[in-house]
């Protein structure tokens, strides 16, 4: 797992030139593992986005609000106006590993989300495709810079596809191969940041220390 401290601003990117197969603009599925550490931090904390305006593409952030926890998914199909959907409350707790994932189905502009593979709301509407732009791709912020996500990153994956429920909660616990069907992007973190899958997309680390390493 990668630990990311959001004080000092650490994050982990890829820039839109040097990266493949990450401006997906139809059905999509983020997942990943989170330890949140400083839990009750009003505001978005991004863990996975593609997005800087007004090149807004996707992105999944743990929103705190009024004590309660959300996943958010955000998407643009212009780049300059994003739609949100949240799931309901989590009722996360800081120091306890989640399996969190958002899947989008683009033709019906459906977003659902789930919590160690157990579905918590589904949210229709807003537009029907994601848009591609130039902006970088960021584990741990939004845009290079700011609302940056606290606690430990693991297991991220990003799929060209919607998965099925059964395929989230089966795969969950598990590590890929990293050549599986519409797999974009994965980065188990085990002392790396370099991408499992053949498309190659190692991330660089930004933070004023060396990155941080800890076993899940």
């Amino acid at each position: 797992a990668a630990d990311l401290e959001s004080l000092t601003g650490d994050h982990l990117s890829i820039e839109d030139a040097n990266q493949s197969g990450l401006d997906i603009t139809h059905d999509l599925t983020i997942e990943f593992w989170l330890k949140p550490e400083s839990i009750n931090k009003a505001g978005n904390n991004y863990v996975v986005s593609k997005a800087g305006n007004p090149n807004i593409a996707y992105g999944v952030s743990v929103l705190d609000e009024n004590q309660k926890q959300f996943i958010r998914f955000w998407w643009s199909a212009d780049g300059r106006f994003e739609n949100y959907k949240d799931s309901d409350d989590l009722d996360l707790a800081s120091g306890t590993w989640y399996h969190l994932a958002v899947t989008f189905n683009a033709a019906l502009a459906q977003v659902r989300f789930y919590l160690n593979g157990v579905p918590k709301g589904t949210q229709t509407g807003g537009q029907t495709s994601i848009f591609s732009g130039a902006a970088p791709f960021n584990i741990g912020a939004w845009n290079n810079g700011g609302r940056f996500a606290d606690g430990q990153i693991d297991e991220v994956r990003i799929w060209n596809r919607q998965r099925t429920e059964q395929e989230i909660a089966d795969n969950r616990n598990r590590e890929l191969v990293g050549n599986e069907d519409n797999l974009m992007g994965y980065w188990k973190f085990d002392n790396t940041l370099a991408d499992e899958t053949v498309y190659g997309n190692d991330l660089t680390w930004n933070g004023p220390t060396d990155p941080v390493f800890i076993p899940q």
